[in-house]
């Protein structure tokens, strides 16, 4: 008989997709470190419920709530879950965002904006979607419109919008810049902030291509507010992590994930940086705030873009200052939102901020993809 006093625990929930399984294995070696089991379903000595994908969110509240463990309240994290409510409900709390609009009927569509918008799904988050106007960047409302209407999809876009809420779409203004993220971490009430970098995507795509960590915006307040207002709602003991853009200095939320950014994640592990300990003491209400020390000021993420393609490649870099955080790359064209792991990525080390972007193009130009044989 095993005489060893039951450990408190926590339950990890994940998704079929191979980014959320890595934030999982990342969350059971932190919850390790800090001397928890990790269980598959809750009992008496269990913690805390988390979900290592946003799709998993709401499962993770309503286990916690049925099974008495300290969480958020579900209605909060369904407000988070959606886009539209998540902006309604900071609206509603006092605070600017960008023009956005649910449409429902064509007449919606006929407005102005006064500039660019972009099409994303209202429910979810990622870089795909299954519809084919989903993150794509019009001139204007108008010009959306047209779009439908020239490609015969105007009556397809409607019925979606009402007959699938799962891939239901709103419009929001487009801003062609770098975007910022903002994570917080939330455990009984106050949001903290855990990391601040500036982003780019891929060209021509809007899968996250380049991330330096070490810089911070001066308008990082607002969003930590933001966050601070939801947890303060209900989203307690969570992860709150929004994605940003600048505009005249201010910082405009455009998506809210309940889960680490991937890139900063694989980073994490891969420096062996960590940061899910100090992440999940927060939510377990062990720490009052999280202190991520990173092995220097600034350090840049660069992915290396190709064009996808099924099978397993192998990447070599020519630049032995870069640091292989994924060099074993996979795409499977049936889950395109699994992209996490599709492009090689490799740290950088950067005296200056102003270093990265030179360094990004020389790793880049620097590395050759090989075709793994299969077994």
């Amino acid at each position: 008989m095993d005489a060893r006093q039951p450990r408190r625990n926590v339950v990890l929930l994940c998704s079929d997709s191979y980014e959320s399984k890595k934030k999982a294995a990342a969350f059971v070696a932190a919850a390790s470190r800090l001397g928890l089991e990790v269980r598959a379903h809750p009992d008496d000595k269990t913690v805390a419920v988390l979900p290592a994908s946003d799709s998993r969110g709401l499962d993770a509240a309503w286990m916690a709530r049925t099974y008495g463990v300290p969480g958020p309240d579900p209605v909060a994290v369904g407000i988070a879950r959606s886009k539209s409510l998540t902006y309604e409900f900071l609206s509603r709390r006092g605070f600017e965002l960008l023009r956005w609009l649910v449409p429902v009927c064509d007449r919606d569509l006929r407005g102005s904006f006064g500039g660019p918008v972009i099409v994303k799904p209202d429910c979810g988050t990622g870089s795909s979607s299954p519809q084919p106007w989903g993150y794509r960047v019009f001139d204007d409302l108008r010009d959306f419109r047209r779009y439908l209407y020239r490609e015969k999809l105007l009556e397809r876009f409607f019925a979606t919008q009402s007959t699938r809420p799962d891939q239901r779409q709103l419009v929001m203004e487009y801003v062609d810049a770098d975007l910022w993220s903002v994570g917080t971490v939330a455990g009984n009430g106050t949001a903290h902030l855990y990391d601040c970098n500036v982003m780019q995507t891929l060209p021509n795509s809007k899968v996250m291509g380049r991330v330096l960590l070490g810089v911070k915006h001066p308008d990082v307040q607002t969003p930590i507010r933001m966050a601070g207002a939801l947890a303060n709602a209900g989203l307690r003991r969570s992860i709150i992590y929004f994605q940003c853009v600048p505009r005249n200095g201010r910082l405009y939320p455009f998506d809210l994930n309940l889960r680490p950014g991937t890139m900063w994640e694989q980073a994490a592990v891969r420096l062996r940086v960590h940061a899910y300990d100090e992440v999940l003491a927060v939510l377990l209400g062990l720490k009052d705030r999280p202190r991520i020390r990173w092995p220097a000021r600034h350090i840049g993420l660069v992915r290396v873009p190709r064009e996808l393609r099924r099978g397993e490649y192998r990447a070599k870099c020519s630049d032995p200052s870069a640091i292989p955080v994924i060099d074993r790359v996979r795409y499977d064209p049936a889950k395109p939102y699994d992209a996490g792991h599709a492009f090689a990525m490799y740290a950088l080390v950067c005296r200056r901020p102003n270093d990265f972007h030179s360094r990004a193009a020389a790793v880049i130009a620097g590395t050759r993809l090989e075709r793994v044989a299969a077994a």
